[in-house]
């Protein structure tokens, strides 16, 4: 069960290799940026604190162009892990393979449309189907963060569930996501249910250096 959870998680653990290439500058407007040095400080309620910086390199997967960006956890000689996301006209993507699975695994995690807007990505773990179900429930919005004002933000609502051996779904979590423009993720809000594995966390941005 531990290791469903950890698949299954929008914190997953991604690690992933590719030939990469340097990008030139930050693509303005829009809810991503991938500038080269690029850095957002982040705390979370279960995990602790930890740090997002961009690569400022790009590579193709599947045929499609993701930005890289590095995860290290625990400071100075900490767990650095490879993130990759893409920006398509408008849709939002995360792709990372599942450990110890190696089983690749693609999120849509933002859409920047229409509000009620709601989408859902299927992901087998173990023969066993989970479901992460998304809704635009609010945009252009403002949003206070651990002190700090954000503007034109898009709040996502997040279901999950997960297949039931007797038919039907089971809901087993629940949670919101919101996202300011030209920062990115500015807090998420996720909690899980499962028989004897409980958690809630909230994770909020703490600090950010857009270059």
């Amino acid at each position: 069960m531990k290791l469903l959870l950890k698949i299954i998680l929008i914190s997953s653990v991604f690690i992933f290799t590719a030939c990469q290439k340097e990008i030139d500058a930050d693509i303005v407007g829009d809810y991503q940026p991938v500038s080269f040095g690029s850095e957002w400080n982040y705390t979370s309620s279960v995990t602790g604190n930890f740090k997002i910086t961009s690569a400022g390199t790009d590579t193709s997967i599947n045929g499609r162009k993701y930005y890289s960006f590095d995860q290290n956890t625990g400071g100075t000689g900490g767990i650095i892990t490879r993130l990759y996301k893409s920006k398509t006209n408008g849709i939002y993507r995360q792709f990372g393979v599942a450990v110890p699975l190696a089983s690749s695994i693609v999120m849509t995690y933002l859409k920047d449309t229409a509000v009620g807007t709601n989408w859902t990505d299927t992901v087998a773990v173990g023969g066993v189907n989970n479901y992460h179900r998304y809704t635009i429930v609010a945009r252009d919005g403002q949003k206070v963060v651990a002190g700090e004002k954000y503007f034109k933000v898009i709040e996502v609502g997040y279901q999950l569930s997960i297949a039931s051996p007797l038919g039907g779904v089971i809901n087993v979590g629940s949670g919101k996501n919101y996202y300011a423009k030209n920062i990115g993720s500015v807090e998420s809000i996720l909690t899980v249910g499962l028989p004897g594995l409980s958690f809630s966390d909230t994770t909020q941005l703490t600090g950010v250096i857009i270059k």
